[in-house]
């Protein structure tokens, strides 16, 4: 199965932070209509990322606008 974390919506001073303990899917989501931005690359409205490998990592942060991710570690697929 997946497991699927949504994201509250994005108010000043919010941030996250989401690891993998376990080889099943785990999806970060953005709510509503807001977006996931990562270098330079945004989801669509409601987007994004996930992965099923053991000690991946996101974190980030609302700007005021969208959710930015500023740290990542191993690979996640993201939703475009």
């Amino acid at each position: 199965g997946e497991v699927i974390f949504s994201l509250l919506a994005g108010a000043a001073g919010y941030r996250f932070r989401v690891q993998t303990k376990a080889a099943q899917y785990l999806r970060l989501k953005a709510n509503g209509t807001e977006t996931l931005m990562y270098d330079g690359s945004e989801t669509a409205a409601g987007g994004y990322f996930r992965t099923n490998v053991i000690s991946r990592l996101l974190s980030g942060y609302w700007d005021g606008s969208r959710w930015v991710i500023d740290t990542v570690v191993g690979y996640w697929r993201k939703d475009i």
